[in-house]
């Protein structure tokens, strides 16, 4: 058997340069947004560099007009620079970040955040990159098998081999999820995210810088073990490619991810003027082209996994409701909880945005490789999900509506019926009433049987 070699070729070099990461904000959370970020940037605003940025009354002064107004005039605000100098667990990974409010629609703003790492983090994920994979390895799992008895089965753990292959390719998404969740955990701090106090990882991008052509074939074993397949990938031009997603192992299968590489090769990227490194210059030129809208659909991603499991587990609960009396209020209050669940995914589906973000997508990717596969993987496929979970909204929201006249027609019959009972006890009274005001004698004498009956039942008791 073959024995193939993934670690990093000879004289050569790929290394993380950037992690690009975006979750959103609901617009009625623009107050605190302000506040919040006027805190950061009171805490964390940079002093590593000089000139290039923003003086502190400048972001403030953008930080105190940000309003409706103007983020639908603009497609995003840039904040600023910041760092964790002061927080020893995040400056020995993140040595500073760029912040970004980006638009989005009416509802959602975005928070589109620069990260560059610290050089001992750097590290270590290059010796991760530049390492061979010696010996395989296993990994949990569940698996299923008989059972002692006649008939049946039992769960039970098991160990997998991992595709020694991807051993790389997990560890760094392992690294680079802990890094989104650090961050985004101390974020919550000054602002909430949706997708971060909902337990959910947001999306990210991340940008490699190597010196190797990816397209040699001499080098697919090396590719193959940072996750990066051709078939997942698209050229942009011949400095740099786009990876849509990258491979994981059997460990990850049940999990959904909506990262994203982008490679570049630093020999065929010239140095710009304004520019310090080429790292600044290849974000800045993806950052301004339509990183928002791809990440706006790596977003819409997470919202249709979540929000589609959302939907059976409503419907389930649905489902478990009889048609008895007395489940009318569990059934409103479960289709209030439904409403105001999906309401947020609704928020983020609604608009013609989507079509815009199309369009500088496909500007971007105009006459490239592939164009087909790709317009269908990355957005077709998204919105057929979209539409297909709005339809299920709505079908769950008739199952609602059906069951909801069932039991309030269930409930108006007991009503009547009850009031039927009501209005004969009160002729009875109201005769009774009558009687007595004609033959008020009798009224004496009913009290003492009625008295007597009393003490009867007291005597029987004793």
């Amino acid at each position: 058997m073959t024995k193939h070699d993934y670690s990093i070729p000879k004289e050569k070099y790929c290394s993380p340069a950037c992690l690009i990461v975006s979750d959103l904000v609901l617009r009625e959370d623009l107050a605190t947004l302000k506040k919040g970020l006027g805190k950061l940037l009171s805490k964390h605003y940079s002093h590593k560099f000089l000139g290039g940025v923003k003086s502190q009354d400048e972001i403030m002064h953008i930080i105190e007009n940000m309003d409706d107004t103007q983020t639908w005039w603009y497609d995003g605000i840039e904040i600023g620079r910041f760092d964790f100098e002061t927080k020893k667990n995040l400056k020995d990974i993140i040595s500073y970040f760029d912040l970004y409010v980006r638009n989005i629609n009416s509802s959602y703003l975005a928070i589109e955040v620069h990260i560059y790492f610290s050089d001992n983090f750097i590290k270590k994920i290059n010796q991760v990159i530049d390492s061979d994979i010696d010996k395989p390895k296993t990994y949990i799992t569940y698996s299923f098998k008989h059972s002692k008895k006649k008939s049946g089965g039992k769960t039970v753990f098991s160990l997998c081999n991992y595709n020694e292959a991807y051993q790389k390719s997990d560890r760094i998404f392992e690294e680079m999820t802990a890094v989104k969740w650090l961050f985004f955990s101390y974020l919550q701090r000054f602002f909430p995210t949706c997708n971060h106090v909902n337990g959910r990882v947001p999306p990210s991008v991340l940008i490699y810088k190597t010196n190797i052509n990816y397209e040699d074939d001499t080098y697919k074993d090396f590719w193959l073990s940072l996750g990066l397949s051709k078939v997942n990938g698209q050229s942009i031009d011949d400095a740099s490619k786009m990876f849509f997603m990258y491979e994981l192992s059997g460990r990850y299968e049940k999990y959904f991810t909506s990262d994203m590489v982008y490679l570049y090769n630093e020999d065929l990227i010239e140095q710009e003027r304004g520019f310090y490194t080429k790292d600044y210059y290849v974000v800045y030129k993806l950052s301004s082209t339509c990183l928002m809208d791809i990440l706006k659909f790596n977003l819409l991603n997470v919202y249709n996994t979540y929000y589609a499991r959302m939907v059976v587990k409503y419907r389930t609960k649905l489902n478990k409701i009889k048609l008895n009396k007395n489940k009318l209020h569990s059934l409103l209050k479960l289709r209030y909880r439904f409403e105001k669940e999906m309401d947020s995914y609704l928020r983020y589906c609604d608009g013609e945005h989507w079509d815009d973000s199309k369009e500088k997508i496909d500007n971007f990717f105009e006459n490239k490789d592939n164009p087909v596969g790709y317009k269908y993987t990355y957005i077709m496929s998204p919105r057929n999900a979209m539409d297909n979970i709005k339809k299920q909204i709505n079908n769950v929201v008739m199952d609602f509506d059906i069951k909801t006249s069932v039991l309030q027609h269930l409930s108006n019959y007991k009503n009547e019926s009850k009031n039927r009972k009501i209005n004969f006890i009160m002729l009875a009274l109201t005769s009774l009433t009558l009687v007595f005001v004609i033959f008020p004698n009798w009224s004496d004498v009913v009290a003492d049987w009625i008295s007597n009956l009393i003490n009867w039942i007291k005597n029987l008791l004793i």
